[in-house]
């Protein structure tokens, strides 16, 4: 069995059973095709100097349990920013879609009234760690993207449209090389949907088509807390809101567009 999301040849990568999600057992995870674009765009940046910025994904089509192209590009390569865009292609059809934008960073002196604000949610060591379910870690899990996931849940996954959690990613998303700070968040940004899980009426609950993360700094734990809400207009539009933090406190918001998914 192998010990990771994804194995890599040059540029394809086979997604292993570990990489499906809640939608059903030949779909992959937002996480994962998260992951993935991180992963393709971090390799693609030559701009070691620079700061990540803004990762920003479109899903279009459900991404299937098959090999996956990653196409990457440099859209702009300039003395204060770098922009690239990554492609997961499958059966040669567009999927998914990504961007990052990272910036140059600048030491100066901030006021205090522009500081990032300290930790706004439990500290992860004072949270047993369970699974969305509220049951304890020991609990069996089936191969999927969640039982890779640690999770220290506060509130959320109930469809109360609100959430707090701490997440840990726990297998390599490339088979034989170790996760970056940035692949590790990357991986775990898709997660305000299901934690502030918004269910309208007569519906199988809301699924996200995009994510955008937008990041003052990477972070300086595995752990990874997340401080979610969720809105909905009544013509089905929605959005998932996302405070980002690490233990020592905030480093970014992530928002995702929402819609109703049919029932089942």
């Amino acid at each position: 069995m192998v010990n990771a999301l994804f194995q890599q040849d040059n540029d394809i990568y086979i997604p292993t059973e570990m990489t499906t999600g809640p939608w059903g057992p030949d779909r992959l995870h937002g996480g994962a095709i998260a992951g993935l674009l991180g992963y393709a765009l971090e390799n693609a940046s030559t701009r070691e100097e620079l700061a990540f910025a803004r990762l920003s994904i479109d899903m279009f089509r459900p991404v299937p349990l098959g090999p996956l192209k990653v196409e990457t590009n440099v859209v702009r390569d300039g003395n204060r920013l770098e922009v690239l865009e990554a492609t997961i292609l499958a059966n040669d059809a567009p999927v998914a879609k990504g961007s990052l934008l990272k910036i140059k960073p600048t030491q100066i002196e901030v006021p205090e009234h522009g500081v990032p604000s300290a930790c706004a949610i439990a500290h992860p060591d004072d949270v047993e760690v369970l699974t969305i379910s509220g049951d304890r870690i020991d609990r069996p899990l089936p191969p999927n993207f969640l039982k890779n996931i640690e999770i220290k849940c506060i509130s959320g996954f109930q469809g109360s449209g609100s959430g707090q959690a701490w997440f840990r990613l726990l297998l390599p998303l490339i088979e034989g090389k170790e996760n970056s700070p940035f692949v590790r968040l990357a991986s775990i940004c898709d997660f305000g949907n299901g934690l502030a899980q918004l269910k309208p009426i007569n519906s199988g609950g809301s699924i996200n088509a995009d994510i955008t993360l937008y990041l003052h700094r990477i972070p300086s734990s595995d752990w990874i807390g997340l401080d979610s809400k969720s809105i909905m207009q009544e013509q089905g539009i929605g959005l998932v809101n996302t405070q980002l933090y690490d233990p020592q406190g905030l480093i970014g918001t992530i928002s995702q567009a929402i819609m109703p998914q049919p029932m089942r």
